[in-house]
């Protein structure tokens, strides 16, 4: 059966599994602080991947295949100085992926807390 590791492996994307079974959810955070603290939360998430600007075409295609055996799916970055654009490609292309951004006047969630309840 296909799982999020095969996938991962494919496309060359650096997932890490926390094996909570039975979930199935993924976590995408560029930032690994924010990811690892992400995952204390999210308990529906399962796999995680740190996406780095450089890894977005990859996550874009292997999102699709994503969706067929992860969910949730959660997309979740704070910008400051790093540049939203991967963000911005990642919900243009794949709207039905939970986000949360601050700062960017794109937020598809009121609150942080609102996020990662879709995670829980």
């Amino acid at each position: 059966m296909l799982d999020a590791s095969q996938i991962a492996r494919a496309y060359g994307l650096p997932l890490i599994d926390y094996e909570r079974s039975p979930a199935t959810g993924l976590l995408i955070s560029i930032g690994s602080g924010l990811m690892m603290a992400s995952m204390d939360v999210a308990t529906k998430c399962t796999w995680c991947i740190d996406a780095s600007a450089s890894l977005i075409p990859e996550l874009d295609r292997a999102l699709g295949a994503f969706k067929m055996v992860c969910d949730p799916i959660i997309f979740v970055a704070w910008f400051s100085a790093t540049n939203p654009q991967a963000a911005l490609i990642l919900k243009g292309n794949h709207p039905e992926v939970h986000c949360y951004f601050r700062g960017l006047g794109a937020d598809t969630a009121e609150s942080w807390d609102e996020i990662m309840e879709r995670g829980r």
